[in-house]
């Protein structure tokens, strides 16, 4: 090696000393970003209560003030480490990191217990209960190999992620378009590192066949399926590598994937979608396509945050209020109607005092101030949870929760609810055991979740 070449090399290892050493330094926010949060802060704590017997010595429960602990950067190799420029300026906003502690899917669930640990139920073809097996579960299973310091959970088609305390994220279950983001395409029983983003993950979300990380500085990056434009780079390629979503490079602030189209809140709290619009998911007032993102008609300004869907996409406003648009057919647009639209309609009823929405595949669900759960749209195997299987066209109160509730999920053709109590319910289709009670009974009323470790037995 020529001496040119040697002082080349030691240079460019020295920056990456100084680089990986100043990203490690780095202070991050105290607090953590909850899916679903009206005001956009939930404490680490209250995500997770402590208990007061716990002597902390526990290596599963180690925070002692509910603080988020320093990032750490993988040393495995250079895929691995965020590339960092230096330039930490007040100008430059970084944001907090997501948290949320359930998800549901088409026909799985999955939910982050107390102690951090992730546990997955229902249906398992491709692996997406991540125990290792392709085995179906009506109990809960513990995901194999997942680190401490989880912090949201995410579940796709057949595929599920978590969000881990540093920024990291781990996928597992079917990959045939690249979607677990560890750039192949081969099924995956257990979880595997994503390793398509060069920054600290903020926030993460997983579609149909697809996924999308918003990084720490506020762009988006998407990998998977396209065959709609649903990664947002202006074309229709899948791709097994990482792509940048236009419009989006920085100032994100939240991020929700359904299944072949994607929506995002920017900094100024307007709306913008993009993807699969033959239904007017897109809200743009048209009925075409997207390879880029579109601004959502009428939702230029204090958007608290989005869900998007199969076909529909819903929005909670900073006023409390509900707006939805695209398929209706079922009455999930919540209007009175079941006719499709391509700009936002005000869901009735709810104008205000809603803290978090969620837009299942047919059906939508609030939880409004209090603690209490309304849902509208298909209800043919009760999912909307008011007792009977008539669908809805405005909003119904879900019957038999026990206390508040802190997060819902809609789903295929099932719903669950996390409540204060930290109990889990789910109802609706049970086909694949997805309501996680021990059978595959479907549920008209909300059902308990074996969350317990007596559900392993």
């Amino acid at each position: 090696m020529k001496f040119s070449d040697s002082l080349s090399h030691a240079l460019l290892v020295g920056y990456l000393f100084v680089a990986i050493t100043s990203c490690q330094d780095q202070d991050y926010p105290g607090k953590s970003y909850w899916q679903n949060a009206p005001d956009g802060d939930i404490p680490y704590e209250e995500m997770f209560p402590r208990n007061d017997d716990d002597d902390g010595d526990d290596d599963n429960n180690d925070r002692e003030d509910g603080d988020l602990e320093e990032e750490t950067i993988p040393e495995e190799d250079g895929d691995q480490t965020p590339e960092e420029d230096g330039d930490t300026s007040d100008e430059e906003e970084v944001y907090s990191v997501t948290t949320q502690r359930l998800s549901t899917a088409f026909s799985h669930s999955c939910f982050i217990r107390e102690d951090h640990s992730v546990v997955c139920w229902g249906k398992n073809n491709a692996g997406q209960l991540g125990d290792e097996s392709s085995e179906n579960h009506s109990n809960p299973v513990d995901v194999a190999g997942i680190p401490t310091g989880t912090l949201a959970i995410l579940t796709g088609g057949n595929f599920s992620c978590t969000l881990q305390d540093g920024g990291a994220a781990l996928c597992w279950g079917k990959n045939d378009y690249g979607q677990l983001g560890d750039g192949t395409t081969i099924n995956r029983l257990h979880p595997v590192d994503v390793r398509n983003t060069s920054e600290w993950i903020s926030r993460f979300d997983t579609g149909n066949a697809f996924a999308c990380a918003l990084l720490g500085k506020g762009s988006v990056q998407c990998w998977g399926q396209n065959n709609a434009g649903q990664l947002g780079n202006g074309s229709e390629e899948d791709s097994i590598l990482s792509v940048s979503v236009q419009r989006l490079e920085q100032g994100t602030r939240f991020l929700s994937l359904g299944s072949l189209h994607a929506c995002a809140i920017r900094q100024q709290g307007d709306l913008v979608c993009w993807g699969d619009n033959v239904n007017g998911q897109l809200g743009d007032g048209t009925w075409i396509s997207a390879t880029t993102p579109v601004d959502v008609e009428g939702l230029d300004s204090n958007v608290q945050a989005v869900s998007a869907a199969e076909s529909h996409t819903c929005a909670l406003k900073t006023n409390g209020s509900v707006l939805c648009w695209g398929a209706n057919v079922y009455g999930q647009l919540g209007n009175g109607t079941q006719a499709d639209s391509k700009t936002a309609v005000q869901v009735s009823s709810l104008e205000s005092g809603v803290k978090a929405i969620s837009a299942g595949a047919r059906h939508s669900c609030a939880i409004l101030e209090g603690g209490s759960v309304v849902c509208w749209g298909n209800n043919v195997f009760g999912q909307l949870g008011d007792g009977t299987i008539e669908t809805r066209t405005t909003p119904v109160n879900v019957q038999g929760l026990t206390s508040p509730a802190k997060e819902i999920q809609a789903g295929n053709l099932h719903t669950c609810t996390l409540l204060e109590s930290n109990e889990v319910f789910c109802w609706g289709d049970n086909t694949y055991g997805q309501l996680g009670n021990g059978n595959f009974e479907g549920s008209l009323l909300p059902a308990p979740v074996l969350i317990g470790e007596e559900s392993q037995k």
